[in-house]
């Protein structure tokens, strides 16, 4: 039987990379993208966006033409860096959305098979459905998590900050470990790029061992988001209690004891002793069936 050859196509990240390795035990895989530090200075090199465009059109279609092969299919992100170089080719291809959709991608879906996690996007806009997936979970299964902490969170601010220290000062002796990820300023981006030892960015295998590090991690997400979180599958997959702010974990295969919604007013005291009471035993195995290797074949094998 002949194996198929994808092409993905703008996936940067160091877990994404995770993701696309695992398929090469069944398909014949390339990937095409510009490193991160790289697009970021041509990003400010050619700031008026048509150049910066046709620079990324003629790397990817060189990338395409030094492949020398033709191709089943393209997977792509919604990243709207390499949507313009990817609409004129004939392969069928697929747009995935690893975020909540934005009016800014309209013009590029006619183009492109589109999946989202999402599902309110998914019934709003008409997008194909998939299981949201987390990248570490073949790693998370086969590795030990220390127990540093009694809860964690790593991730962005996005008003998160305020909830999570009004945890932490009605609960001292509860032991917390908090990495909020700050924005920079373009200074001190331009600067990082420059000098790799002045970027503190953890890699995902860091973040995976610090977020995991804690008998409770904490996921909490936007209003809007409806659907659970990488965080979340990552939590399970690693056996830990989690403590969100998502309803949607409610109805989501995974859910079992370990988990606990809160809702504001937080209620300290119950929350206290869902953090102080042992981990329940639970089949955390069920996490396989959302790594990202999994998930993808599913959608690839729908084409």
């Amino acid at each position: 039987m002949t194996r198929k050859k994808i092409a993905f196509v703008g996936f940067t990240y160091d877990y994404e990379h995770m993701d696309i390795d695992g398929l090469k035990l069944d398909y014949d895989i390339y990937s095409f993208y510009i490193p991160n530090r790289v697009n970021f200075f041509l990003s400010k090199i050619l700031f008026y966006k048509p150049i910066y465009f046709k620079f990324v059109d003629i790397y990817i279609s060189l990338c395409f033409l030094m492949a020398g092969t033709d191709f089943n299919l393209i997977i792509t992100k919604d990243n709207l860096d390499y949507l313009p170089s990817l609409i004129k080719r004939q392969e069928k291809k697929i747009l995935l959305f690893r975020n909540l959709y934005k009016g800014c991608f309209s013009k590029y879906l006619k183009h492109f098979d589109v999946y989202t996690f999402d599902l309110e996007d998914s019934e709003n806009y008409g997008f194909r459905y998939y299981e949201q997936y987390a990248s570490g979970v073949d790693y998370i299964l086969s590795s030990e998590f220390d127990k540093k902490y009694d809860v964690a969170f790593v991730g962005q601010d996005k008003g998160r900050e305020k909830l999570l220290f009004e945890m932490q000062s009605s609960m001292p002796d509860i032991d917390f470990d908090f990495y909020i990820v700050k924005k920079r300023a373009l200074v001190l981006k331009v600067l990082c790029n420059i000098f790799p030892f002045m970027n503190d960015s953890l890699s995902y295998k860091e973040y995976l061992h610090r977020q995991l590090g804690a008998k409770v991690v904490l996921d909490l997400v936007q209003k809007n988001q409806s659907g659970v979180t990488m965080r979340f599958i990552e939590a399970i997959a690693a056996g830990k209690k989690i403590i969100t702010n998502n309803s949607f974990a409610l109805t989501h295969s995974l859910y079992n004891s370990n988990v606990f919604i809160i809702s504001e007013p937080l209620d300290f005291n119950e929350l206290h002793k869902f953090i102080s009471a042992d981990v329940n035993a639970t089949d955390y195995l069920q996490a396989k069936k959302y790594s990202g290797r999994y998930i993808l074949k599913k959608i690839i094998n729908e084409q």
